[in-house]
C-alpha cells in the first residue's frame, strides 16, 4: 500500500516536506507526539487537530510503518528546538 493510499503526502516546501495528512497542514509527527507523548485519545486528537478518525488512524498507520523515518525526524526537531 503507497503513502497517497493512506491519505499521508509529503509536500517540498510545506511544512518543511514533513509527511502530513493529506489536505491539511497536520504532520504525523504531530499526531504522534500527541498519542504517545501527551496521551491523548484518538477522538481527542481528531477533535484538537479538525481531522476525522480515518485521518487519525492513517497517520498512525503511516508512523508504524514508517517509524526509523518519523523517529529521526522527530530526533531532529527536538535538536533543532533545543
Amino acid at each position: 500500500m503507497d503513502n497517497e493510499h493512506l491519505g499521508i503526502v509529503s509536500t517540498e516546501g510545506t511544512v518543511s516536506g514533513s509527511p502530513r495528512i493529506a489536505g491539511t497542514r497536520v504532520r504525523v509527527i504531530d499526531v504522534v507526539e500527541s498519542y504517545q507523548e501527551l496521551g491523548w485519545t484518538l477522538e481527542k486528537i481528531a477533535d484538537q487537530y479538525s481531522l476525522d478518525m480515518e485521518q487519525v488512524m492513517d497517520a498512525l498507520r503511516y508512523y508504524y510503518r514508517n517509524t526509523k523515518q518519523i523517529r529521526e525526524e522527530m530526533r531532529n526537531e527536538r535538536k533543532a528546538s533545543a
